[in-house]
């Protein structure tokens, strides 16, 4: 993340530090649209504050919750699969579509959408609404989605975690005569090295939400 050096303008004790000890907040939520059905379905979190402007945030979320996300899957994946005696779109017996998945993943790779789908919704609001936070670039989850997916079970609770960084706060020293007290810092910024890893992990998820089924003639 972005970090600013400053010769004799900016106090330390005026600006927040990341390097001391974690701070955790916690706090709760109400769900996102395609959850407001389902009943205790609010979400809580705790945020840990790391070196660097960076931030973690556990989610911890309700059965209802991770089965309304399971099912919304279901009900996406319907539309694009064709499956002999169902009409497309209709509404399929799980096991259905999961063995219609199998040449993508199976039941594993809708797991992994719907765990996907259930922290985009709820990542941004946990951020921005409560904590006033912004965030720089993609957060990530600490264990991948294709590694949760392997215990989570739609229906009981699931706890991930998401780390990213955020936009320092600064707070700028009223200095006399001048209306910029920024002007005349010096900043730098350390880019970290490419990891090929990580890099197919995200394009592989992105092919698995975005993929499309076509019958082949």
């Amino acid at each position: 993340a972005p970090t600013a050096t400053s010769t004799h303008i900016i106090s330390n004790n005026n600006v927040p530090s990341c390097r001391s000890s974690p701070a955790v907040i916690a706090s709760r939520r109400n769900p996102p649209l395609f959850l407001s059905s389902t009943a205790e379905s609010s979400s809580s979190s705790a945020l840990k504050r790391l070196p660097e402007s960076a931030v973690e945030l556990t989610l911890s979320i309700p059965a209802t919750a991770t089965s309304a996300a399971y099912d919304k899957t279901l009900s996406e994946v319907a539309k694009k699969v064709a499956i002999p005696g169902f009409r497309k779109g209709a509404k399929i017996p799980p096991p259905v579509i999961e063995n219609a998945w199998s040449k993508n993943g199976g039941k594993k790779a809708l797991k992994t959408m719907a765990i996907n789908e259930l922290v985009g919704e709820l990542i941004g609001s946990a951020l921005k609404d409560e904590y006033d936070l912004e965030p720089i670039g993609q957060p990530s989850l600490v264990t991948s989605a294709e590694e949760l997916a392997a215990d989570f079970v739609p229906g009981e609770d699931l706890e991930v975690t998401i780390r990213c960084d955020v936009w320092p706060e600064i707070q700028w020293m009223e200095s006399e005569g001048k209306d910029k007290p920024y002007l005349g810092l010096t900043g730098t910024y350390k880019r970290k090295p490419f990891n090929q890893e990580r890099f197919d992990a995200a394009l592989r998820d992105l092919k698995e939400r975005y993929v499309e089924l076509e019958p082949i003639a």
